[in-house]
């Protein structure tokens, strides 16, 4: 993984953040396989598992307090669950993103793990439900589900990743710690 950010760190800043994020998105099912082999030592496993989450958390903070132009669908989003317009909507991205890219240092503080591992199981989860909560305005739910559905499950991840860290600390804790 480390040559895969070296080299995509070549790339221009718009470009490294969205083949970030598609790395992110499809390295859950390697971990999970992974994680299922016997011989696998567990520490370094949660510290990349922490990497990983902090590095969504980190290129979404980064969009949204606009490192680069803002995505669209950030803003829409925004308007359409908050209500919020105009230069308000991007204020409130630009708190969004100043919480996440906290929660990406934050998440490698072991004092602070378990807390931050379940507001980024919570916060994964509303943004992935987002797009359906978005799209349930305009049309029925279950067109919404088959539209959207989708949608929702490639972005599910970024609540699953944390998760996996909040169980895997909390038998880490007690395990190993007696």
């Amino acid at each position: 993984m480390g040559l895969i950010l070296m080299i995509l760190s070549l790339l221009p800043l718009d470009q490294f953040l969205f083949h970030l994020t598609v790395l992110l998105q499809v390295s859950p099912p390697v971990f999970l396989a992974l994680f299922q082999l016997k011989n696998v030592e567990k520490t370094p496993f949660i510290l990349a598992l922490k990497l990983i989450v902090s590095l969504t958390f980190m290129s979404h903070g980064l969009l949204c307090i606009g490192v680069q132009e803002v995505p669209d669908q950030f803003i829409w989003t925004i308007h359409s669950i908050l209500g919020v317009e105009g230069q308000e909507a991007y204020k409130v991205l630009k708190i969004i993103g100043l919480i996440d890219l906290l929660m990406s240092v934050a998440i490698f503080v072991n004092r602070f793990t378990l807390g931050i591992a379940l507001y980024m199981t919570f916060w994964g989860f509303s943004t992935a439900m987002a797009t359906m909560i978005m799209h349930t305005q305009e049309a029925p739910i279950w067109e919404t589900i088959h539209l959207w559905g989708s949608d929702f499950l490639i972005h599910l991840p970024n609540a699953g990743m944390p998760m996996s860290i909040f169980y895997l600390e909390k038998w880490r804790n007690k395990y190993l710690s007696t």
